[in-house]
């Protein structure tokens, strides 16, 4: 029999729901770390289906979508430009981000580390920022550093797309 959720699990695992995205910048809506994790799984189902993925990869792939901004439960969301602004910061995230998820997720710790799975998560991540640049765009969300993020995110989504998919042919994304 399953083990019962402790209600300390359950209050933790809860700060997804009110864990904001891009709190360091102007915004017209609020998007937290829980609903890009429901939109991230669902791309990957999406991705997944597009490119007549199917099996053990993706459940793989569908279930470390929905973790892999678990560890943000504790170290909050630090959006991508902030990282970049510090390989040292990176790294010291990705270490934590490891070792929790080791720690408390161990039989899904290693699919960071699957090649395929990181890259069908890591697009389907992207299109999650890409769905919420565009919300905020057609919402009228003007500002100069928004703008930015929608070119650096849309740069990555083809970045990634290039280099992952389109080598095996034209996999009807985009």
């Amino acid at each position: 029999m399953m083990p019962l959720l402790s209600n300390d699990y359950l209050m933790e695992i809860y700060r997804l729901k009110t864990l904001v995205r891009y709190n360091h910048r102007l915004r017209l809506t609020n998007e937290s770390v829980a609903e890009h994790s429901f939109f991230t799984a669902l791309f990957v189902l999406e991705i997944c289906d597009r490119l007549n993925i199917s099996g053990e990869l993706k459940a793989k792939s569908i279930e470390y979508a929905l973790l892999h901004d678990v560890p943000e439960t504790i170290i909050s969301d630090v959006p991508s430009d902030v990282k970049d602004l510090s390989e040292s910061l990176r790294m010291l995230l990705q270490t934590f981000e490891d070792s929790f998820m080791e720690t408390n997720y161990p039989d899904y710790a290693l699919y960071s580390k699957d090649d395929e799975i990181f890259a069908i998560v890591k697009l389907a991540d992207l299109y999650s920022v890409r769905q919420y640049c565009m919300v905020e765009a057609a919402l009228g969300n003007k500002t100069l550093d928004f703008a930015d993020a929608v070119n650096e995110r849309i740069d990555r989504l083809e970045k990634e797309l290039i280099k992952r998919f389109t080598a095996e042919g034209d996999c009807g994304i985009i």
